[in-house]
């Protein structure tokens, strides 16, 4: 479990796509679906937010993208709005 965290998060840091990687771990876990749901959610969730922190860190000028990042936030929501319809 633990090396899946860490390839998991330097793949994540390189090019982004991890979700299937947890995804699969967590199923392994034999969970309820709202249990699985929520625990991919958390794990991915922190992955982005250790991401953030770190790009941060490494000097990445968030600010210049501020437009892009919450018209991508607010797409996400119309989107899980939309799904559930």
């Amino acid at each position: 479990m633990f090396l899946t965290g860490i390839i998991s998060s330097f793949l994540s840091t390189i090019i982004g796509v991890t979700g299937s990687l947890i995804s699969s771990v967590v199923q392994s876990f034999n969970l309820s679906k709202p249990e699985y749901i929520s625990s991919c959610a958390f794990l991915l969730f922190t992955q982005h937010i250790c991401k953030c922190i770190l790009f941060g860190l490494m000097g990445f000028a968030f600010y210049e993208y501020i437009l892009l990042i919450i018209l991508v936030i607010l797409s996400g929501i119309l989107g899980t709005f939309a799904g559930k319809i």
